[in-house]
């Protein structure tokens, strides 16, 4: 492992005063913070993504959706598992999974470990689609962040990303150092004040 990138990570351990945070994101970007910052996974939203529409209205109607089962979409047409959450036709992609019972025994062990009281949300946004994004700015989740390639003013809950071509991901990795377009946001920050 890049030394320089071992340090960040311990940096930001020691900088860390949320070990406990329930992160709801809509692709892999909180399953690998979970795992820089060495905490066990307390949401279900690991090894998978959700297209943005989906993503969206799952949040909005989160209190009803997240108490319905995961069943097998059988007719996704993937080399992965697909599940909806009950017959809302809401998809989850959990392309890190072999099977959809690994996948549904994952999401139920880690959904119970979620905290309400420190959860946040994490989106992200690229295509610029402002409709999603007014709708994610509403939610009441008090802690959220829409990641975009712009700056959008409008949006409270907006962060920039100052991505390189050809590395569009928040995960894509960049510069000598290897460091992460995420990095350029400061999501230990994020955490810690999510105690306050």
């Amino acid at each position: 492992m890049n030394i320089i990138l071992l340090l960040h990570d311990i940096i930001n351990r020691i900088r860390l005063k949320n070990d406990s945070p329930t992160i709801i994101c809509s692709d892999c970007t909180g399953g690998l913070i979970y795992h820089w910052l060495r905490l066990k996974f307390r949401s279900p939203f690991i090894n998978l993504y959700m297209e943005n529409e989906d993503f969206v209205y799952m949040l909005e109607n989160w209190e009803s959706l997240k108490k319905l089962e995961i069943s097998e979409d059988k007719n996704a047409n993937k080399s992965f598992p697909v599940g909806m959450m009950g017959d809302s036709k809401v998809r989850i992609y959990f392309m890190h999974y072999s099977t959809f019972q690994e996948a549904k025994n994952k999401w139920n062990e880690r959904m119970a470990r979620m905290n309400e009281d420190n959860l946040c949300v994490m989106f992200t946004n690229w295509d610029g689609d402002m409709e999603l994004a007014k709708r994610f700015d509403k939610l009441p989740f008090k802690h959220k962040v829409l990641f975009t390639d712009r700056d959008i003013p409008e949006i409270k809950c907006s962060f920039a990303i100052k991505r390189k071509k050809g590395k569009e991901s928040l995960l894509a990795t960049y510069g000598l150092f290897g460091k992460c377009n995420i990095d350029q946001f400061d999501y230990v920050a994020f955490f810690n004040n999510m105690l306050t």
